[in-house]
């Protein structure tokens, strides 16, 4: 009769870790970078919008945003440029916001690849910093495309996510995603791969969101912003964060961003999928090894190049090798 070694080794098995790294996408125009060098931002690349009505869309939340009528381009030192709010306005009472936009208008193209490195360095609730892409559709003040990464001053373990294609001004198709490590006042890579079927989500290279239903197709502006909603958002309103009329009573709340990069891209591939062959194991007394073999898969389901690297979580019970060959260690 063959013994069979315990649950404790299947289990093992079943979760052997299995991590992918691989390249998906070939630039092959790069439409704006900037690591923002010297002490201001780059006119060349940047502006601030300008006030021309009440409904203009200078005037967020609870924020009006500073106009090139009466302020210069945010300021950049060491590399980063800093995107900033702050509780007295000059011009009003009000909070005094930052709204910087790309004169590049972004096309989309065959694809796009949007790379923002971004932390957030206030933890004051009731402050939002925006890294997205935006477009008012010509003839409306409402309709719209956008796609966004939004962080949240009052959940500051997830990263906020959403898009609107062709559609109103208003709460959108938003996804919240607990971070994998650290949170928005610790720097992170935001990337948004925009194709015409899909829009990908990822932070620090991992994807955090797909979106295939809700797909912008009209060229937007990248904006990076900061203001503070009022009650219309519930979960980024603070009803102890007030605006002051005095200066002296100044309260500056900011996000330092050192890297933006865009570049157009012809095609896209995406880890979709991960199987795993053979997916659990019995080890028999005396039959002490087993070869597992894992296939990435695209989004279109075919098989993948990648780098796989294997990881055992308990070693006394198992260990695997580069190749993903288990060697069991178990004992009675």
């Amino acid at each position: 009769m063959t013994c069979f070694q315990s649950f404790k080794y299947l289990y093992l098995l079943s979760i052997l870790l299995v991590s992918m790294a691989f390249s998906g996408l070939a630039p092959t125009a790069v439409i704006l970078n900037d690591n923002f060098p010297g002490s201001i931002t780059s006119s060349t690349n940047w502006y601030i919008p300008t006030w021309v009505s009440p409904t203009d869309g200078t005037f967020l939340g609870q924020t009006q945003f500073r106009c090139s009528q009466n302020s210069a381009l945010p300021p950049a030192s060491n590399n980063n440029v800093t995107i900033s709010v702050q509780t007295y306005n000059p011009t009003g009472y009000s909070f005094y916001g930052t709204d910087l936009i790309s004169k590049q208008l972004i096309p989309l193209g065959q694809g796009i690849d949007i790379v923002i490195r971004a932390k957030v360095n206030t933890t004051t609730p009731g402050i939002v910093a925006g890294i997205f892409l935006y477009a008012l559709e010509p003839g409306s003040n409402t309709i719209h495309d956008e796609i966004d990464f939004e962080l949240l001053t009052n959940t500051p373990n997830y990263v906020h996510t959403n898009v609107y294609s062709d559609e109103a001004l208003g709460v959108g198709n938003p996804l919240a995603v607990p971070y994998a490590a650290g949170n928005i006042n610790d720097y992170h890579t935001y990337e948004i791969i925009w194709m015409p079927d899909r829009v990908i989500w990822l932070v620090d290279g991992t994807p955090i969101r797909q979106e295939t239903s809700h797909v912008p197709t009209g060229a937007m502006n990248l904006h990076l912003n900061m203001w503070v909603p009022g009650s219309e958002w519930p979960n980024a309103y603070s009803p102890y964060l007030y605006p002051t009329s005095s200066a002296g009573s100044n309260q500056i709340h900011s996000m330092s961003v050192n890297l933006i990069n865009v570049q157009s891209v012809p095609s896209v591939t995406v880890l979709s999928n991960i199987v795993l062959s053979p997916l659990t194991s019995y080890l028999s007394v005396g039959q002490n090894t087993q070869q597992l073999t894992a296939y990435p898969l695209d989004q279109d389901n075919q098989l993948i190049a990648a780098n796989i690297t294997w990881k055992s979580n308990n070693t006394s019970v198992a260990t695997v090798n580069s190749s993903g060959l288990v060697t069991s260690h178990w004992r009675y």
